[in-house]
Formats: structure tokens, sequence, C-alpha cells
């Protein structure tokens, strides 16, 4: 968590979403984020990346559960 004028900045590094309570844990104790920076990639095949990696599907979960305003998606390596 990176505190910044304007609400709070949520870095996530790089996660899988698991059952989501990290993020709903993440909006209890910081109601104001401005920003959420979810990792998104290298998430196939799901049965071995799960754990590491979220896909976009649980990306935007996370998001809605932090309840942070915006989201910028990130990883190294996603793109080429």
């Amino acid at each position: 968590m990176i505190e910044a004028p304007g609400g709070g900045i949520y870095f996530v590094g790089d996660t899988g979403f698991s059952d989501g309570s990290t993020f709903r844990e993440v909006a209890r104790a910081h109601p104001q984020l401005r920003l959420a920076l979810l990792p998104v990639g290298a998430y196939a095949p799901r049965w071995f990346m799960k754990d590491q990696h979220m896909n976009p599907a649980e990306a935007v979960e996370a998001f809605r559960l932090c309840g942070a305003r915006q989201a910028v998606g990130h990883h190294w390596g996603t793109f080429v």
C-alpha cells in the first residue's frame, strides 16, 4: 500500500486470486483506494498457474472487491 494524496495506491505485486479474502480485507483496511495495480498474465494453464497469477476475470473481481476507484493491469513479460 502506498499512501498518497487523493487516496491510497494498492500495488498487488504478483499473486493469485484465491478466495478473494485478501482483496476484501484491503477494502476494509483502506476504504479510500484511488488505484489498484493488479497483475494479469501468465495465467494458463489454470491448474498450474492459478495459485500464482490472476486471469482477466479474477483481476476484474479483485478490482471490485478491493473498492479502488481505478485499476491498471500489469505483469512482467506478458506482452511481447
